[in-house]
Parts: C-alpha cells; structure tokens; sequence
C-alpha cells in the first residue's frame, strides 16, 4: 500500500494533493484504485432485483463469478439465477452462459474510476457539511460532460490521507424508461491487502405508467475477491470458485 501511495504522491508532483483542490484528490484517488486494480483478479458478486408497483412484483437474483483483467471485465460464470422465485434450470444457464462467454457484459456505469473515464467528468468542492462522512475525509463533486445513462452526476467521498474512495453517490444523467427518479451509491471497502474496491452497490428508482407509481431496487453486494497470477490461471480458477 505505502508504494502504491508513493506512486500517486510521485504521479502529482512528490507531494500529496491539496484538500482544496478537488481535481487533485479525486485524482489521486482514482490513480490509487487504478493501480491497485492491476493484474487478474476474481470475485463473486450477488445481484438482486427488486421491482414492486399496484398488483405487481418482479424478482431477479442472480450470483456470478466474474474475472476482471487489470481492472476491465474479461468473464463472467453464471452459478445461480432466480426469476420470480422460479429457479433457472441448468439447461437454460448453459445458454446464458454461452451467451456471456461470447460476450461478456460491459460494466454498468461508466464514472470517474479510470484514466479515460476521469476525462469525462469535472469536479468542484462541496462547501456544505457531510454528517455521513467519515471523520478526515472529503467529499468532493462531480458533473459528467456525457449526459446518457452510463454517466451521472453526484459525489466521491475520498480519504486524502490514503487516497481512497470510501462512497460514490450519484444520479444517472439518463434515467431508465418509466424512471422519475433515481439513485445510486457504491461502496468501497478492503477487498484484499493490496485492494480497496466497490463491496456494495445499491439503486434506487422510482417512477410512474400513467397513474400507476412503483419503484425498483438494485444491490450488488461483491465479496470473496481473489488475484491470480496470470489470465490462465484465473479462466481455470472461476471453473470451480
């Protein structure tokens, strides 16, 4: 941790960034998550749906490993898919397997945690207190020049000290179709001793078919991250997670 740290403070001069410079720490922030996100890493990540309105409910849950490669998702293997309370059969989980090992999905959200997507967004500093936040830390703002649902707007709670993200909050500058509302925040916590990552993720939308109101939930909760030597090694491991 302590050379990653150097790496940054090295990366923005050889001194750490000012806490009123709010490109500056999301900045290093962001560099700190980068690099440690080097290399080939594993996790499971638990996903569950949600959807309620008047005489109506949808369910969906759905538990995966997946393999990212320096950061980029590079698998993805299917081991349990709930609809409805209605289990997926293993038949049906080969064809959505297949499906993924042709394609893997993209990431959700395209937000300021890459070197490309930190161009894609500007920072300020949020003058006002953060009773939520962590004592030290700092919540700086950010406004994204992409206005689609990939992109959004809201904030990261950064530790200054260790360049850490702690928090993201934001709203998705495009909401889903029906969607009045909308919300989203992403937790990050140890993943490993050399890795500080997303741990938790949760949505919320709210919305509205002409008189009829109902809302939508999302949590991913990540867990059980592992890093492997080489892409090999890591394709053979997710076989048997």
């Amino acid at each position: 941790m302590r050379i990653i740290a150097c790496a940054v403070a090295l990366a923005l001069g050889g001194a750490a960034p000012s806490t009123s410079d709010p490109t500056a720490l999301a900045r290093a922030a962001v560099q700190n998550l980068v690099a440690q996100r080097q290399g080939v890493v594993a996790f499971h990540l638990h996903y569950a749906y949600d959807e309620r309105g008047p005489a109506h409910h949808k369910s969906l849950i759905v538990d995966s490993i997946r393999l990212r490669v320096d950061g980029r998702l590079a698998a993805v293997r299917l081991l349990r898919q709930v609809t409805d309370g209605n289990v997926a059969s293993r038949s049906e989980l080969a064809r959505q397997q297949a499906e993924l090992d042709r394609k893997p999905p993209s990431e959700d959200f395209h937000l300021p945690l890459t070197a490309a997507g930190f161009t894609e967004y500007r920072f300020a500093s949020i003058p006002d207190p953060c009773s939520e936040c962590p004592a030290g830390s700092v919540r700086v703002g950010f406004t994204s020049l992409v206005r689609d649902d990939e992109h959004g707007d809201g904030s990261l709670i950064v530790d200054p000290s260790a360049h850490r993200i702690l928090r993201i909050d934001f709203q998705p500058s495009a909401l889903p179709k029906h969607a009045d509302s909308g919300h989203v925040t992403m937790i990050f916590g140890p993943a490993l001793p050399d890795l500080w990552d997303v741990v938790e993720t949760r949505e919320h939308y709210s919305g509205h078919v002409l008189f009829m109101h109902g809302h939508a939930d999302v949590v991913e909760t990540s867990s059980d991250y592992r890093r492997f030597k080489n892409v090999v090694e890591g394709l053979e491991a997710i076989k048997s997670f």
